[in-house]
């Protein structure tokens, strides 16, 4: 049994919540079927690394080099069409042209992230699957409901098309995954073929977790830094949250740790907030950390960064839209309005030993209900749902 993945961008190097979801669903792909990735690459550095880190039966990757060129026309088109500006950023005539070349080789075509759902909308006598992840729709609505002028228009304007294109992606492929019942319960439309595929968390050693010091007055953020969300969480939190921990606890410090921080983030660094960038491992940084805040006022699906700080055993904080996806997750995990954020630090950072009993049970939480052998359980019954299906005529 063969299987093709459509990913719209390469996985290696492995950094930022999409490539380690597309990593995972290439890996539970190919355990079960030999598999081969075709990917874009915005550079040729970028291209020929996966089937040296992802092993088991990668048998072939195939890339397109997608000049910067070619990415700004595409995105330009968005003003000209009715369609989701993903969709035309990653709309390449190459790819489609190659596909049709080699589609009837596969017995399961994948599309790794709803950029690439449109190359297979042709193939309806295929079983077909889309891996959305996130309701993007709820995305860039809950994007359009914390923004004003220009941006609320974009978001809003967005969300309408990426709506229409999840509700094709419901109706025409045999199985639709999202990351969170968060996401499935947002979309209410009585799909049968929508499915709950988790993010599979790996919980580390004792030596690698959190060392809780009574003295340790650190923050932490995780996160890709030029992602919206992202930007919008720290900046707000160092606006209005910081200077009240500050007062409270002069011996504050914050580190914001992530690839490609925007300008916006790299502005807020001084004596007390450090912007990292991109690092190699986040585990130094958890194992110092005080508290790992995660303090959203936008995105959907389940935050990659909480359910990885909870692994190693970090005491987080985060607002309810950062709680979004988790489930009875009692006290592992303290959710407070973005109002509350600043006193439900302070009086943590007072009480080292309720940090720790925290982080012990978001440990034990993570896993029980992100491990490897849940989420291959769920792909599992993904395929049985797919496989069901009678091949269209």
């Amino acid at each position: 049994m063969r299987a093709l993945i459509l990913s719209h961008r390469p996985v290696i190097p492995l950094f930022g919540g999409d490539r380690v979801r597309i990593n995972q669903l290439i890996s539970l792909v190919a355990q079960r079927y030999d598999t081969d990735v075709m990917y874009l690459a915005n550079t040729l550095e970028e291209c020929g690394l996966l089937s040296k880190e992802v092993p088991r039966r990668v048998h072939a990757e195939k890339w397109f080099h997608y000049p910067r060129w070619q990415r700004i026309f595409n995105l330009s088109t968005t003003l000209l069409n009715n369609k989701v500006h993903i969709a035309n950023h990653f709309n390449y005539r190459e790819i489609r042209r190659w596909l049709a070349s080699v589609a009837d080789d596969y017995d399961l075509l994948i599309a790794a992230s709803p950029a690439m759902s449109p190359y297979l909308f042709p193939y309806q006598g295929k079983k077909r699957l889309v891996d959305l992840t996130d309701s993007l729709t709820m995305n860039y609505r809950n994007a359009a409901n914390t923004t004003a002028g220009p941006k609320k228009w974009f978001y809003t304007l967005m969300a309408k098309r990426m709506e229409r294109l999840e509700r094709r992606c419901r109706k025409e492929f045999d199985a639709c995954a999202y990351i969170s019942e968060v996401d499935i319960q947002f979309i209410q439309d009585g799909s049968k073929n929508v499915h709950l595929l988790s993010n599979a968390v790996k919980v580390p050693g004792e030596a690698d977790c959190t060392r809780y010091d009574a003295e340790s007055q650190e923050l932490l953020f995780v996160g890709k830094m030029d992602y919206l969300p992202n930007v919008q969480a720290v900046t707000r939190f160092v606006e209005r949250s910081w200077p009240d921990i500050v007062k409270a606890c002069p011996q504050a410090s914050f580190t914001i740790a992530g690839a490609s921080p925007a300008e916006s983030v790299k502005a807020l660094a001084d004596n007390r907030i450090t912007v990292t960038g991109f690092v190699e491992s986040l585990s130094p940084l958890f194992q110092r950390a005080a508290l790992v805040v995660a303090p959203m006022v936008s995105g959907s699906g389940i935050q990659n960064k909480i359910l990885e700080a909870m692994a190693h055993g970090c005491c987080v904080v985060t607002t309810p839209t950062g709680a979004e996806g988790l489930t009875d997750v009692g006290e592992a995990l303290v959710v407070k309005p973005f109002e509350e954020i600043a006193s439900a630090c302070v009086d943590l950072l007072g009480d080292w030993q309720r940090r720790r009993q925290i982080g012990a049970q978001a440990r034990q939480y993570v896993s029980d209900h992100f491990s490897k052998d849940v989420v291959s359980r769920q792909f599992d019954s993904i395929l049985a749902a797919i496989n069901k299906k009678a091949p269209l005529k």
